[in-house]
C-alpha cells in the first residue's frame, strides 16, 4: 500500500488530538500519556521511514506535537 502525505498528516493529527486530551506538552500533562504517545509516535515514524525513504521523522514528530 502506498501512503500519501495526507495519510501521514491524518496519523499525526490523531496522535496530536490524543495528546491534547491528556494535556501533553501543556502546563499539567499526564506524564504517563506523554511517554506512551511519544513512544507510539517514534515507533510509527520508524516504520513509516522504513516504507518511504523520503519520510521526514522530525517533521512527523513536530506534527504530532510530542518531543522526540
Amino acid at each position: 500500500m502506498v501512503m500519501m502525505k495526507r495519510d501521514y498528516e491524518l496519523i499525526a493529527e490523531a496522535i496530536r488530538d490524543v495528546g491534547l486530551f491528556y494535556h501533553v506538552g501543556r502546563d499539567y500533562p499526564h506524564l504517563g500519556a506523554e511517554l506512551v504517545l511519544r513512544s507510539v509516535a517514534m515507533e510509527l515514524a520508524r516504520e513509516l521511514a522504513a516504507n518511504n525513504p523520503r519520510f521526514d521523522r522530525q517533521r512527523f514528530m513536530a506534527a504530532c506535537e510530542v518531543a522526540a
